[in-house]
């Protein structure tokens, strides 16, 4: 409530734009109708027990959505989405960067916070709500902290040079943490550096978008960008829990140590394999 009365008093209006847009509501329902079937979807079918038939069934309804969700985008006067922006390889590129930074995220969101609560049999550190709160407040920091040295580190290396280092810094993260994870210190820094060098990212992203396209298309490309970082966060929140699903002891309930690890490593994959759609990101940004 305060940040919007602040906003309300010192931010200045925008010019007009243009008349005769209209708000793509049907985009809008559609979108949202994918993305919830999708994420129901992941849900059903990582909770086990649902005939082959029924994730058919799944697999069709989002499907379907998300085709009629394109149609209506591809003949909307103001689409929410324009589709065509993703056919230029810097944006098809940033957006697959935007999936898997937000898969990372998301997967490091649940693994950490879980390795604090647990208390298992020679690993977790069996700490109460308050102090994992506490503990994950560095990483929100980070994360903050990133974006205005991201722009700096874009304007001074290229959008290319930064989001490279940072997806080969992400990797090299994650498995330090998949081998060090029995201390306090050691889940907080790595969650911090990690949220630190993925706000380094998406800043180089976002850069790299706005000066990919026309000067008039800059709010539709970036916040496309949100709009995709949305479903990497939702693809990765449910295939972390996934993999700690199947690494839960029978007897306990409990995930084993070896499924931190192997969700820590398939994290550090995902980033390794984001390097693969790098070289088409625009190699320079203009300050």
């Amino acid at each position: 409530m305060a940040a919007t009365a602040v906003v309300l008093r010192l931010m200045p209006n925008d010019p007009p734009g243009e008349q005769g847009t209209t708000i793509d509501w049907a985009g809008v329902a559609l979108l949202s109708a994918t993305l919830v079937a999708l994420m129901l979807g992941l849900l059903a079918v990582t909770g086990g027990g649902i005939p082959p038939l029924a994730v058919g069934g799944i697999v069709l309804v989002v499907a379907a959505l998300a085709a009629a969700w394109v149609a209506v985008e591809r003949r909307a006067v103001s689409p929410m989405v324009e589709l065509r922006m993703l056919t230029a390889p810097a944006l098809w590129s940033a957006a697959v960067l935007t999936i898997a930074i937000a898969a990372i995220s998301a997967m490091l969101q649940t693994y950490v916070p879980k390795l604090f609560e647990v208390s298992g049999d020679g690993y977790g550190l069996g700490l109460d709500t308050t102090d994992i709160g506490l503990f994950m407040m560095p990483a929100s920091i980070a994360g903050v902290l990133a974006g205005s040295v991201g722009g700096l580190a874009v304007q001074r290396y290229g959008a290319r040079a930064v989001a490279t280092t940072g997806a080969v810094a992400t990797a090299g993260i994650l498995v330090a943490v998949a081998a060090l994870h029995d201390t306090v210190w050691q889940l907080v820094v790595a969650r911090a550096l990690a949220a630190f060098v993925g706000g380094l990212i998406t800043t180089a992203l976002l850069a790299s978008t706005a000066t990919a396209v026309a000067a008039k298309d800059t709010g539709i490309a970036t916040s496309l960008l949100v709009v995709i970082r949305l479903i990497g966060a939702v693809a990765g929140g449910q295939l972390a829990g996934s993999v700690l699903d199947a690494g839960n002891d029978p007897a306990s309930g409990v995930p084993a140590e070896s499924a931190f690890v192997t969700g820590f490593l398939v994290a550090a994959l995902v980033a390794v394999l984001s390097l693969l759609v790098v070289r088409h990101l625009k190699k320079e940004v203009q300050s």
